[in-house]
Order: structure tokens, then sequence, then C-alpha cells
């Protein structure tokens, strides 16, 4: 089994950065082009900077995910690299159940903000505003996801 979970892990990594990668291309792209086009053109285009915001969420939470995924995310080491790799593993797992409880509940929450801003248009998009929330809940579900796979994973591959 810890095989196929560190195989599931590892694919996941996988897409997480392929991901990352075209949202921060598409996020350049498209900032380069609404640049050249205010200052060659003398225009723009209105809803240039909100998809930007939203790519630029993306990215934040994707991202989020693989580095928790990866046991890549900041973390202080005064107090941790003088306690036993015991404590160490139980203090790893003790966050990744936290991650999974804080992932359903910010994506629980999120969907519910969806709900509230239902009907109401972006401005340059014509498109619901819960467009803008919906990588926040799916940040909180691979925040939970990777924690959950974390936990299932043996302690030395992390």
């Amino acid at each position: 089994m810890s095989r196929r979970v560190e195989a599931f892990a590892q694919r996941c990594v996988a897409v997480l950065r392929h991901l990352t990668g075209a949202s921060l291309l598409a996020m350049i792209a498209l900032t380069l082009g609404q640049v050249g086009l205010r200052y060659v053109f003398g225009h723009s285009i209105s809803w240039v900077e909100e998809i930007s915001v939203v790519l630029l969420t993306w990215l934040a939470w994707l991202g989020a995910t693989l580095l928790w995924l990866q046991r890549r995310h900041p973390a202080v080491d005064i107090v941790i690299g003088s306690l036993s790799p015991g404590v160490r593993a139980s203090l790893h797992r003790g966050f990744d159940a936290m991650a999974v409880a804080l992932g359903v509940g910010l994506a629980i929450s999120a969907l519910r903000t969806i709900d509230m801003f239902a009907g109401i248009e972006l401005a340059g998009l014509g498109i619901d505003s819960g467009i803008k929330y919906q990588p926040i809940v799916a940040g909180g579900i691979g925040l939970a996801l990777a924690g959950a796979v974390n936990l299932l994973r043996p302690a030395a591959s992390h």
C-alpha cells in the first residue's frame, strides 16, 4: 500500500507542477499582452485584470498544496531541530491531521462564500463573481488531500 500511496503522491506532485507552471505562464502572457496593448495601442482589455487575480489565487493554492505534499512548506527549525526523530514525526503527523481538518473547513467555508456571491457579476467578464473563490475551495481540498496523503506515507518518505 505504501508504494501506491507514494506513487500517487508523486503523480500529484507532477500534475501540480504542471498546473502551477501553466498558470504562471498564462498570467505572464496576459500581463505582457495587457501592457503591450496599453502602451503600444493605447487600449487595454478590461477582463485581463480579473483573470490575472483569479490565476494568481489558483497559483497560490496550487503552490501551497504542492509544498505541503512535498513537505517543503515554511518551517521554523529553532525548536524542532532539538527534538528527537520520534517527536518530530509525531509533530508532522499532527500538522498533517490539522491540514486535513482545516482544509476541509476552508473548502466548506469557501463554498458558502460562493453561494453568498451568487448572482453578482464580475465587471469585466460578465460571469459570476464566485469564480474568485473556486481556487480557495480547490486549495482547501488540496491541502486536506496533501495532509491525508502525508499521513498515509511512511514516516521515512517525509
